[in-house]
């Protein structure tokens, strides 16, 4: 589950960390342009939650709400030090740096915890072999655009999408049941468009 969801979540951390300006344009307006850097620094704090995976879930499954409560007070007490420290020095940058590492950290703490007292983490190899692909192509994508190839044209990230979905396929980074249950959804997918869709249409003609 870890691995699916970091799996669909990473394009939208991949617009949000290369094409910031391209995303706050379009959605508030140029005069918040500004904002990019923020942007940013939020997006890699908010993909560690899908990262590290489902901890919260896994700890109150196991019935360990004492260490949920001690993780929150210690993310919230972090934030607020980090923000009082960073924050006078360098304003709202310093502010989202700040929200950012007290939510790597607690994911950090939280997963060393559960691998610790359960033994289990996501980072299988094929987890691992996902991470290098995804810091492979951002990190292509912002070389591109730093040499100025990319432009932050719609199709320059619709390319990036089919290219991400074409090597994760070709990467064996999904495993022979989780093909399956792919192919189950493809073909009710195609069953819903060829059968029950044109069915539904006939009856209300």
């Amino acid at each position: 589950m870890t691995k699916w969801c970091f799996l669909l979540t990473f394009p939208i951390f991949a617009l949000m960390f290369v094409y910031p300006e391209f995303l706050l344009t379009n959605i508030y307006g140029a005069q918040y342009v500004s904002g990019a850097l923020v942007l940013r620094i939020l997006a890699l704090g908010s993909i560690a939650n899908s990262y590290f995976g489902f901890n919260y879930h896994t700890i109150m499954a196991s019935g360990d709400s004492d260490l949920l409560m001690k993780c929150s007070l210690a993310s919230a007490g972090m934030n607020v030090l980090l923000n009082f420290i960073l924050i006078p020095q360098y304003g709202i940058i310093g502010a989202a740096i700040a929200s950012s590492v007290s939510f790597l950290s607690i994911e950090v703490f939280m997963t060393f915890k559960i691998w610790k007292n359960q033994n289990i983490h996501p980072f299988t190899l094929t987890y691992r072999r996902l991470t290098f692909i995804g810091i492979l192509m951002v990190a292509s994508m912002l070389a591109a655009r730093n040499a100025l190839l990319l432009t932050g044209a719609n199709w320059e990230y619709a390319a990036f999408i089919i290219l991400y979905f074409v090597v994760v396929l070709y990467a064996n980074i999904l495993d022979e049941y989780e093909l399956s249950i792919i192919g189950e959804i493809r073909k009710e997918i195609w069953y819903n468009i060829g059968v029950r869709i044109p069915h539904l249409l006939r009856i209300r003609a």
